[in-house]
């Protein structure tokens, strides 16, 4: 029989309910639970009272009130809507009861650490009084309670009437924080400027073990009660947290259980090439901002970062070109599929701001950075170039670590200056104008092409950087003045004739939702050909200035490239031929970075119609696989160099 040794003031338990499947097997209790949950605590307390003294379990002198219970619900059921709130006004309509509520939303700040009185025992201050001994007079914090409900010093003893005094001694106290959250459908319909509003956080107060799972950026159901809080003449409302459940990972509920007919007879008429469903995604994406097959490597990286949004190792894209108005078109209209969709604008904050608490109940407050919000989704940074001098730094030593950093100074620690650490989830998009710096305006193709502006270690931190300027004068005219005439056709057309591309903006929509539940399986064969590659590559291209020009991420960004490439092709496995097609990508990235190719790689940012079938179908699944056979030979004669 298990007996708890160390005698304690209060004994607390937490227990798990289903609220679902209790009231399938008692409707009666089940309907206290949700609608009296003060009610249904006492019930429980005294049914975990009679049976620890029936077993044993606790010391013999134990009284009831040294029992605290506390119901953590999992769910709340679906009929009741009414308990779902999705903005702050809405808490108003629970006020005085004392029913659960369910938010579903985003964090976006969170106070530092404070600590609040779990339970304290109050005693007679007359020795004589049978209230100066024992446990009869416990304080336990309930929810939705302040400190100053919990604490106070108008409590009078029982039996003599005196005013009873707080044994400090025997005070337990626990963590608390407070949260600011928003509805999720806050980070929904990005692009629509009509659609953009303000909305006001709600707070969640957060308990005991709970704080440890909230994180700026992360989505979580609360299931709580609403909190009034009086101060003077104000009145605030707040939810009480009672169990915050995590729902990143949660399939989307517009899943749709088969791919849009457009879609489906794409792939089945592609299906017989390893590359070519993606490549025609490619071709026709975005389409109604550039013509089909313009700057095809842009929209392929899009494409690639897209379909590993929920991966663990993100994929970044930079785009850099002469043309930055259709790039960051594209970018916009690429960032529109993914959940969560967060543009960086002049005056937000990078990373995150440390500042004094409003409520005054906490240190500090972290209010979430750009970054952070983004979490699970895209983070658009506009141009590079127009970022502050610390806004760069920053980024770059987020690229670099994949981490977000904040400090917290000492005015906010009471002590020696802190940071917290939070890990990077997010994809992070942005483009730079390559004209300030006309030093390469060759056509040759064995040249590098201009980065701008741009320092070579955030080059590094961006896996995927699309240059769009590789190809000759003559192709980019024509593909300038197809873009032109195009936007010239449509301004003119009706909202009809524009949607007239075989795959629509609707049916990527549908694709990259079907795609969030895709988890893809590095195969062996992959993996070795990519670190294969990975060591031939760092051995090959040398700088004099820096030793390497191929960055210890690259590994990272050819897995990420792989698992893209099998999700676009609707695998779960990556195979070799997708870490193939990663290679081919990545190879185009360096040459046009550093110049001329070893495997005779030659970078191109668009395919025009004449040479269509030269880079998508049967006449590029050749070029592929002899592309292949020569990257087996080159990683096993750089192989055979080492031995």
């Amino acid at each position: 029989m298990i007996r708890i040794a160390k005698e304690l003031l209060v004994y607390h338990f937490k227990i798990d309910v289903d609220p679902a499947e209790l009231t399938e097997l008692n409707a009666a209790l089940g309907n206290l639970v949700l609608l009296k949950p003060l009610k249904a605590t006492e019930i429980f307390q005294e049914i975990v009272f009679q049976t620890a003294q029936e077993l044993e379990l606790l010391p013999s002198d134990t009284t009831l009130s040294q029992i605290s219970v506390v119901l953590k619900l999992s769910s709340l059921p679906s009929p009741l809507e009414s308990c779902r709130i999705k903005c702050m006004k809405d808490l108003s309509r629970n006020i005085g009861s004392c029913n659960y509520i369910k938010f579903d939303g985003v964090v976006t700040g969170i106070t530092g650490i404070s600590k609040y009185t779990q339970s304290t025992r109050y005693v007679c201050p007359h020795p004589a009084c049978e209230g100066n001994e024992g446990h009869k007079f416990i304080r336990v914090h309930i929810a939705g309670a302040s400190e100053t409900q919990t604490i106070r010093n108008d409590f009078r003893c029982s039996a003599c009437g005196s005013v009873l005094e707080e044994d400090k001694s025997s005070r337990n106290i626990s963590d608390k924080l407070l949260a600011e959250v928003v509805h999720e459908a806050c980070f929904h319909d990005v692009i629509n400027v009509k659609s953009r509003q303000r909305v006001q956080a709600v707070p969640v107060y957060v308990r005991d073990e709970l704080c440890e799972k909230i994180q700026i950026g992360k989505k979580y159901q609360i299931i709580g009660m609403v909190r009034k809080n009086i101060t003077g003449e104000m009145v605030s409302l707040a939810i009480e947290a009672n169990n915050i459940i995590e729902t990143s990972h949660i399939v989307h509920p517009l899943m749709p259980s088969v791919l849009p007919e457009s879609l489906l007879c794409l792939y089945t008429d592609r299906r017989d090439s390893p590359w070519s469903f993606s490549l025609s995604l490619a071709y026709v994406f975005g389409g109604e901002i550039a013509p089909p097959g313009s700057y095809l490597h842009l929209k392929l990286g899009l494409m690639l970062s897209l379909a590993t949004v929920s991966e663990e190792k993100p994929l970044h894209i930079l785009g850099i070109g002469r043309e930055v108005e259709v790039i960051q078109r594209l970018m916009d209209y690429g960032r529109q599929f993914c959940d969560r969709g967060v543009c960086h604008m002049t005056g937000s904050h990078l990373t995150g701001k440390v500042i004094s608490d409003r409520q005054e109940t906490a240190p500090y407050f972290i209010e979430g950075g750009s970054l952070l919000l983004a979490s699970g989704g895209v983070c658009f940074l506009g141009e590079l170039g127009r970022l502050k001098r610390k806004v760069q730094e920053k980024l770059q030593a987020v690229l670099g670590s994949a981490k977000v950093y904040l400090e917290l100074a000492a005015k906010h620690t009471g002590g020696l200056p802190q940071r917290t650490v939070q890990p990077l989830t997010c994809q992070i998009w942005g483009y730079s104008d390559n004209t300030p710096n006309k030093g390469n305006t060759s056509d040759d193709l064995f040249s590098h092409q201009d980065s701008g502006i741009i320092a070579k270690s955030m080059l590094d931190g961006f896996g995927c950087i699309c240059y769009t300027d590789v190809d000759d004068e003559v192709t980019r005219e024509e593909v300038n003045t197809l873009t032109a005439s195009q936007v010239l056709v449509q301004s003119m057309e009706s909202q009809q004739r524009k949607n007239k591309l075989p795959v629509s903006a609707d049916d990527f929509r549908q694709f990259f939702q079907y795609l969030s539940s895709y988890r893809t399986k590095m195969t062996g064969e992959a993996l070795h050909l990519l670190q294969m590659y990975f060591q031939a590559s760092r051995k090959t291209r040398v700088c004099s200035e820096s030793g390497t020009g191929v960055p210890v991420t690259a590994l990272q960004t050819l897995v990420s490239l792989s698992h893209g490439q099998a999700k676009l092709s609707l695998r779960h496995k990556v195979l070799e031929e997708d870490a193939v097609m990663a290679i081919r990508i990545y190879e185009e990235i360096l040459t046009a970075r550093f110049g001329m190719s070893i495997l005779n790689v030659q970078p191109r940012s668009h395919v025009t119609s004449k040479c269509f079938e030269e880079f998508i179908g049967p006449e590029n699944d050749r070029a592929m696989h002899q592309f292949h056979i020569q990257l087996i030979r080159f990683c096993g004669h750089t192989g055979n160099m080492e031995e």
